[in-house]
């Protein structure tokens, strides 16, 4: 097991599911951030999908409504 105190306190995490599916996570100070809609089949695929969102999180404008 883990020493969980030594996890950054920003990261991506990629994990298997209960159904065996691959999902991904952003998590700040312990607290989930964001996280994947749908679980995915291959870990390659759920890597994929998560290098996707972060770089439409980057692209994305910032509006103040």
């Amino acid at each position: 097991m883990s020493n969980q105190t030594s996890l950054p306190p920003i990261r991506l995490e990629v994990y298997l599911d209960d159904n065996g599916k691959y999902n991904w996570r952003l998590i700040s100070k312990a607290e989930i951030r964001a996280q994947s809609s749908q679980g995915y089949v291959s870990k390659q695929g759920c890597l994929i999908a998560v290098k996707r969102a972060v770089a439409q999180m980057q692209e994305a404008a910032l509006i103040e409504v």
